[in-house]
């Protein structure tokens, strides 16, 4: 029984994520400043030390190796402009995250609708680029702190992703190509 349980959740993942991983050493300066605003302030915090865009949180329940064709098939050769350093707000988890979002370029876009016309996509209303930074207890950054951090931001890198990835429902990674 527990061989057959195994089994069928290996072939099957529900809850899932397909994204792209991102180089961590663009971010590091960044991550250093913000860093040390949370040690300053003494706000409890974790670090994010994979990052990457998610394209789609896939809610249903698929084969884990239809999700990974499609991760076959989906190009990476994109380029993401900054928009700046936001605070979103958990909309299923009860923390904040410290985030850096990118303008959604045009491949990103048609790439989130492909897999929404495919499968059941989480939409949030709108579609946001972003890399999650940090970790926060909410609320625990008032927006006064974080004007005063952003003030002296270091230059926001752009980005190119370095790999393909899926997560499982623990937003671990499940597949890299």
């Amino acid at each position: 029984m527990r061989l057959e349980n195994y089994l069928i959740e290996v072939k099957n993942m529900s809850n899932t994520m397909i994204g792209f991983g991102i180089p961590k050493i663009k971010l590091k300066k960044l991550s250093d400043y913000i860093k040390s605003w949370l040690i300053r302030y003494e706000i409890d915090y974790d670090e994010i030390f994979a990052p990457h865009f998610t394209i789609a949180q896939i809610t249903g329940k698929y084969e884990k190796g239809v999700l990974v064709r499609e991760i076959h098939a989906i190009d990476k050769n994109m380029t993401f402009n900054p928009v700046g350093l936001r605070i979103f707000r958990g909309k299923t988890i009860p923390k904040d995250f410290i985030v850096l979002e990118y303008k959604p370029n045009d491949d990103f876009v048609k790439l989130f609708k492909d897999l929404q016309s495919k499968y059941e996509v989480k939409y949030f209303g709108s579609i946001k680029p972003h890399t999650s930074l940090f970790t926060i207890e909410q609320n625990a950054l008032t927006d006064e702190m974080f004007k005063e951090m952003e003030y002296s931001l270091p230059k926001l890198p752009k980005l190119k992703p370095i790999n393909k990835e899926l997560f499982n429902k623990k937003f671990e990674v499940e597949y890299k190509e």
